[in-house]
C-alpha cells in the first residue's frame, strides 16, 4: 500500500479502538477488565480492516519496490544451447552471469515449469531442466510478492508469450526482456514417427518419420533405423523451414525375436526395440533419437472372434478390439454349419472351413468367444477353459465345461457401485461417473472363482416407501 492507505488505514484503526471504548463505557455494564476487553475487541475490528485494505507484503527474496529489479531465469532445456553458433559460451552460463550483476545477492527466479527461487550466489550450481518455457506463472508469483519490476533474462523461446501480453495489464509488472542469444543455433529434430504396433517376420514394413527443424532450410540429413545396433535402413531428409515437417518412408523387413519356439511348434513372436537417428547429429542431441516397439511374430495370428449366435455385438465388438489392442483382428459367424468371416474389406462375407476357424483360435493372442451354449461345439467349450479367452455366455445358461457358472437372470433394476474393486483394469475405470449410468435390468449374479476378478461391482435398486 502508498502512503494515503497507509495512513487511511491508522485512521480506521483508531476509529475501531473509539467505538470499542465507546461500547464498553456507556453501552455494557460496569465490571472489572473493562478497559481489557475493550482493547481486544479494538484489536479484532483493527484485523477485520486490515483484510478490507489487504496489503501487500514481499515475500523473502523477493524484494518490493526497492531500486533493483527483480529478476527472472529461463530455466528451459534451450538455454543449454551457445549463445550463437560455434561459440563455447551457453545461454545459461550469460544468463546467470546477467543475474548476479543485477540481483546483488538477492534470489532470483528461474522459471520453466514451477518457478522457484533461487539465491544468486548458488544460481551457478543451477542447470536448465525444464521441459517448457512458461513465463505467466513466474510473472504471476513475483506480482504477488509485490514486485513492481522485473527484468527476464531468455533465449527468446517463451511458449506462452501470447498469454503474458494479456495478462501484464492486470498484474501490474513492468517488464523488461532481455535476451542472452546471438542468431539460431540449427536444430534438426525427429518430430513424428508412424509405426504399425504388429507385424509378420519376413513381410516388408514401412514407417513413417517427420523432421522438423530449427535454423536455414535445404540441408541434407540421414534417418538410420537400426535394431539391436545393425542398420535395416536409411533415407534421406531435406530439411525445409521452420512450422513444417520434412517426411519420408523407411522400409524394412522385420525378424522375430530370437529365442526358442512355444509348445506344439508355436511360432515364436515378441515385441521388438526399432531406434532411429539423425544423421549427423546437432547441438541438441536429445531430440535426434527416437525409440518405438513393434511386434512381430512368424504368424501373427492376433485376436480372432468367433461367434456362435450372431447378433449386433460382434459387428462393433471386432474394430474396438483392434483399436484398443493394436493386434490384426478376424472374426468368424457361424452360419448354418459353416462359418462367414466377418468385418471389412475384400475378405468380408467369405465361407469358412471349421477346421480353418479351430487353426486360428488355438493360435489367437486373444480368443473371443461370443454365444457360447449348450449347442456350442465341444472345442469352443475346451478352448473357453484356456488363457487368454474372453466369453461371452448365450442367455440360457453356461454349457459344462466353462469356468464359471451362470444362474438365471436376478428380478429388478441395478445400479453400478462408485467403488470400484481392486483388478487390473480399474486404472482405466477411475474416471468412470457410476452415478451417471442408468439402472441396469437382466444381470446375473455371479461368484468368481480362484483367480479371477470382477471389473464392477453392481447393487439392486430399492424401492422407496412412502410413509403416510
Amino acid at each position: 500500500m502508498d502512503l494515503a492507505r497507509w495512513a487511511l488505514f491508522g485512521l480506521a484503526v483508531a476509529a475501531s479502538f473509539a467505538v470499542a471504548l465507546h461500547t464498553y463505557r456507556r453501552r455494557e455494564p460496569a465490571g472489572r477488565g473493562r478497559p481489557l476487553l475493550a482493547a481486544l475487541r479494538g484489536v479484532a475490528l483493527s484485523l477485520l480492516v486490515l483484510l478490507l485494505f489487504d496489503p501487500e507484503l514481499p515475500a523473502a527474496g523477493l524484494g518490493g519496490r526497492g531500486s533493483r529489479p527483480h529478476v527472472l531465469v529461463d530455466g528451459s532445456l534451450s538455454m543449454a544451447l551457445p549463445v550463437r553458433p560455434g561459440a563455447a559460451e551457453t545461454r545459461w552460463a550469460r544468463a546467470v552471469a546477467e543475474a548476479r550483476r543485477l540481483a546483488g545477492g538477492r534470489g532470483v527466479t528461474v522459471f520453466g515449469g514451477v518457478p522457484r527461487v533461487v539465491l544468486a550466489d548458488s544460481l551457478a550450481a543451477e542447470r536448465p531442466r525444464a521441459p517448457r518455457s512458461e513465463l505467466l506463472p513466474a510473472l504471476a508469483a513475483v506480482a504477488e510478492a509485490g514486485a513492481r519490476r522485473v527484468v527476464v533474462l531468455t533465449d527468446g523461446g517463451v511458449e506462452d508469450a501470447a498469454e503474458v501480453a494479456r495478462a501484464l495489464p492486470e498484474l501490474g509488472l513492468e517488464v523488461e526482456v532481455r535476451p542472452v542469444a546471438e542468431g539460431v543455433v540449427p536444430d534438426r529434430a525427429l518430430a513424428e514417427v508412424v509405426a504399425p504396433p504388429w507385424a509378420e517376420a519376413g513381410k516388408p514394413v514401412e514407417v513413417r518419420v517427420g523432421v522438423a527443424a530449427l535454423g536455414p532450410a535445404g540441408d541434407t540429413i540421414s534417418v538410420v533405423l537400426r535394431a539391436g545396433g545393425r542398420a535395416l535402413a536409411r533415407a534421406r531428409v531435406v530439411t525445409v523451414d521452420r512450422g513444417r515437417i520434412a517426411t519420408a518412408v523407411l522400409a524394412f523387413t522385420p525378424e522375430a525375436p530370437p529365442g526358442p519356439a512355444g509348445a506344439a511348434g508355436e511360432p515364436r513372436g515378441g515385441l521388438v526395440r526399432y531406434d532411429l537417428a539423425l544423421e549427423p547429429g546437432d547441438a541438441v542431441p536429445d531430440d535426434d533419437r527416437r525409440s518405438f516397439y513393434l511386434f512381430v511374430s512368424e504368424r501373427p495370428a492376433g485376436v480372432v472372434l468367433v461367434s456362435f449366435r450372431p447378433d449386433w455385438e460382434p459387428r462393433f465388438l471386432l474394430p474396438v478390439l483392434g483399436e484398443a489392442l493394436g493386434l490384426p483382428v478376424q472374426g468368424y459367424v457361424a452360419a448354418g454349419g459353416r462359418f462367414v468371416r466377418l468385418g471389412a474389406g475384400a475378405d468380408a462375407g467369405r465361407r469358412a472351413g471349421e477346421p480353418e476357424v479351430r487353426r486360428l483360435a488355438a493360435q489367437a493372442d486373444l480368443l473371443v468367444l461370443h454365444g457360447v451354449g449348450r449347442e456350442a461345439p465341444a472345442w469352443a467349450r475346451q478352448a473357453a477353459a484356456a488363457r487368454r479367452v474372453l466369453v461371452f455366455p448365450a442367455d440360457e445358461g453356461a454349457p459344462a465345461g466353462l469356468p464359471l457358472s451362470l444362474p438365471p437372470p436376478a428380478p429388478g433394476e441395478w445400479y453400478v457401485h462408485a467403488e470400484l474393486p481392486p483388478s487390473p483394469i480399474a486404472p482405466l475405470l477411475g474416471e468412470l461417473r457410476a452415478e451417471e449410468l442408468p439402472p441396469l435390468a437382466g444381470l446375473r449374479p455371479v461368484e468368481p472363482t480362484a483367480g479371477a476378478w470382477a471389473p464392477l461391482v453392481a447393487q439392486p435398486v430399492r424401492p422407496w416407501t412412502l410413509l403416510g
